[in-house]
């Protein structure tokens, strides 16, 4: 299972952005809200996604708030679980016209 929520950061060049994402999960489907921000601009955007095993795939799908005169990248994350004492969520993202990076998220 991989409900509930993952806190970590994603880096997009040389910048490194906090990112929390909250996740309800049914059987394989995932849904839920991520929420990032970059110096003084935030964003919270609509998460779907799916699970095959420990690969997960989250798409953030709209932008439903934002500060204002900020743009956001619509994510594709591209992750595995690795499980343990603190689970975590790691691998890659990309987005179309903007430069890809990774992520990295943890649920105690």
């Amino acid at each position: 299972m991989v409900g509930g929520t993952w806190e970590g950061s994603f880096t997009q060049g040389s910048t490194t952005c906090p990112y929390r994402v909250t996740l309800n999960q049914a059987q394989t489907t995932l849904e839920g809200v991520a929420t990032t921000q970059s110096h003084s601009a935030f964003g919270t955007m609509r998460v779907k996604g799916f699970t095959i095993g420990r690969y997960v795939v989250l798409q953030e799908t709209e932008v439903l708030d934002r500060s204002a005169g900020s743009s956001w990248c619509l994510k594709t994350l591209e992750t595995t679980l690795t499980p343990g004492i603190t689970r975590a969520l790691a691998g890659t993202w990309s987005a179309v016209g903007c430069i890809p990076g990774s992520i990295s998220v943890q649920q105690p």
